[in-house]
């Protein structure tokens, strides 16, 4: 019986460890599925972070691209806003000095007008006088002709043309011509006398 239970036990045991061997192998095999699974779900992590951090560094590199950009229009925007600042001092300036030369204008232009004036008023007061010594000497050296009519002397001024001499002295131009068959009515000098029919 000895050697039955000696037998038996030495049986058991390598059944014992074939068990053991088998709960380890399954108990590995577990193991070993379960950390395959967590590897893949880490490299499955791993894998949509390196495509989130890709994407992260393009749109880091996006937005970088766009700061560049929005600092060139910004450089560029100062510049013609400086340029701007300048043009718009040299216009007022020009404005200013316009406005200045207008005003001298406009003040010599018075004073033009003035002298106009005045010279206008010196010609009228000269031509009033002119027409009343003319009338006055036409009625001191009026006389008595021939055939009845009244006759004057008229002494020729500057500016004087027969049409105006005939309208002054109430006569026609053919009348005054016949008058003065020697004048040239277009060569009036001054100072010579005519006769007024």
């Amino acid at each position: 019986m000895e050697e039955e239970e000696s037998t038996g036990s030495g049986v058991m045991i390598p059944l014992v460890v074939a068990i053991i061997a088998v709960v380890l192998g399954g108990v590995g095999l577990y193991l070993g599925y379960s950390a395959q699974k967590r590897v893949a779900a880490l490299e499955s992590g791993l894998s949509e972070g390196s495509t989130s951090v890709a994407e992260m560094e393009r749109a880091l590199q996006q937005a970088s691209t766009r700061l560049n950009e929005i600092a060139t229009k910004a450089d560029t925007a100062a510049s013609d806003l400086d340029a701007l600042r300048t043009r718009f001092r040299i216009l007022s300036t020009q404005t200013q000095e316009g406005l200045s030369a207008f005003g001298q204008e406009i003040n010599a232009n018075r004073e033009a007008i003035a002298q106009l004036n005045q010279n206008l008023q010196e010609i009228a007061s000269t031509t009033t006088r002119r027409t009343t010594t003319a009338t006055t000497a036409t009625a001191t050296t009026a006389e008595g002709t021939p055939d009845g009519t009244t006759r004057g002397t008229y002494t020729i001024q500057a500016g004087d043309t027969f049409q105006r001499i005939a309208r002054e002295h109430n006569v026609s131009v053919q009348a005054l011509l016949d008058a003065n068959p020697d004048a040239d009515p277009r060569r009036l000098r001054i100072g010579t006398e005519i006769l007024i029919p």
